[in-house]
């Protein structure tokens, strides 16, 4: 045997090892049952959920107690019948797939809703995708294709925003109704832009090059950050939003918050909303052909509780190379290598920095590749987790080309660093997904 998937939950900077024998059953345990004209609930011990086999994705759902809190969830369209299953049910932990055609302003929905033993927290990654074919050059050759221009009859033309089969929303907001709102103004939390000194540099080049159309996604900042408000008026603004409201015994979590703007928080009318392609943006939302984005938003059921950072776990490095399963991977040595390590190092820290000279010419190079992010704004949902090319113009994405992705992966078990799991975590998790 050479791996063995191991699913438990785990505390921070703790140590665990395998033995042989029955495993106790966890006190509280999550059950899964159907529910009648189909359906399931999960209980985990704090709280009781329901989940129709439709788009809604949540019916009413109650806490510890017993308290009904949320009656449903809706996408302010109505409700399209969805495929549900069950995809893994153990004691500790349950999670539940929900797919539905053209469910959410014409997009596909696939949800995976995440159920924990003994939790009041439960996690929502919702995948919205435009399934519309890519038209090539030959059967569009005057389409927009953005900055990749060059003309082949076979390749797709997907590449500019305004490319032809996109699909364009002015607002995608995901609405839990609150049995219990309470009676207090409305309040709505919104991030616009990524907050840094170069948030509006999309906007500023659309100007300089005397661009009709939006170049990428954050050309339409309108503002340096968050802006939070409380009926109607400005309570706090800043750079970094926390992504948390709560409300009527509820509270909504969504990570990433900031790094995936356009973003919203509201709790309005009754209910606690997620806005995740929200209106209170500039321009509309475009999903290109062929396009999607997941989303996650933790629900917990006590506002006093917030979802457990994540916990990084790597096998023994000795064991790992034994397994041959990602080569003849070696540690990080001292005195052996030091160029190549140093090289390493330089990727996540600005003060190593030692050359002023830029490739390909650049009018301004990057000091590391946090530098190259903050450089060129390389935040908001089409963008955050990727990489800045250093070999062509800055602009230019890695994407997924060149494995460097499974070259984070490598870093991350070879030395132990948690930055290189966060980076392998955003790409590969977050990117393009």
């Amino acid at each position: 045997m050479t791996w063995y998937l191991v699913d438990f939950q785990a505390e921070p900077g703790g140590a665990y090892s395998l033995g042989e024998g029955t495993a106790p059953l966890p006190s509280p345990r999550v059950t899964v049952a159907g529910l009648p004209g189909g359906g399931v609930a999960v209980d985990t011990g704090a709280g009781h959920w329901e989940i129709p086999a439709a788009s809604d994705l949540l019916g009413r759902v109650t806490g510890a107690t017993g308290e009904t809190l949320l009656t449903g969830g809706s996408w302010g369209e109505s409700s399209v019948p969805a495929d549900l299953e069950v995809v893994d049910e153990g004691p500790l932990r349950a999670m539940v797939r929900v797919r539905a055609r053209e469910a959410v302003c014409g997009l596909d929905l696939a949800a995976r809703l995440h159920f924990y033993a003994g939790l009041p927290c439960a996690r929502m990654r919702i995948t919205l995708t435009n399934n519309r074919r890519a038209l090539t050059w030959a059967e569009a050759p005057d389409a927009d294709n953005g900055e990749c221009s060059w003309p082949e009859p076979s390749q797709p033309v997907c590449n500019g925003l305004l490319s032809p089969n996109r699909v364009e929303v002015e607002d995608i907001t995901w609405v839990l109704s609150l049995a219990n709102p309470p009676s207090e103004p409305d309040e709505v939390l919104y991030q616009d832009s990524s907050g840094t000194d170069r948030w509006n540099y999309y906007a500023d080049l659309r100007a300089t090059l005397g661009l009709q159309q939006v170049p990428r996604m954050q050309g339409g900042a309108t503002f340096r950050g968050f802006r939070h408000t409380r009926g109607g008026q400005l309570t706090a603004e800043g750079d970094i939003a926390d992504g948390t409201m709560a409300g009527g015994g509820v509270r909504l979590d969504v990570p990433w918050f900031r790094e995936l703007f356009p973003k919203a928080l509201r709790r309005r009318g009754g209910s606690l909303e997620f806005g995740i392609f929200p209106e209170e943006f500039s321009t509309v939302h475009r999903l290109r052909a062929g396009e999607q984005k997941t989303h996650d938003v933790w629900i917990s059921l006590d506002p006093a509780v917030r979802p457990a950072s994540p916990v990084y776990a790597a096998p023994d490095l000795d064991w790992l190379r034994a397994t041959h399963a990602l080569g003849y991977i070696g540690p990080r040595l001292e005195g052996r290598f030091q160029d190549y390590e140093e090289y390493l190092d330089a990727q996540l820290d600005d003060t190593q920095h030692t050359r002023d000279d830029c490739n390909n010419d650049l009018s301004e190079c990057a000091t590391s590749i946090l530098d190259a992010r903050r450089r060129w704004d390389y935040f908001g949902w089409t963008d955050f987790g990727d990489v800045p090319t250093d070999f062509e113009n800055s602009r230019s994405p890695y994407n997924l080309k060149y494995d460097m992705n499974l070259g984070f992966l490598y870093q991350a078990l070879r030395t132990g660093d948690a930055d290189w799991w966060d980076w392998r975590m955003r790409r590969t998790s977050i990117l393009r997904t």
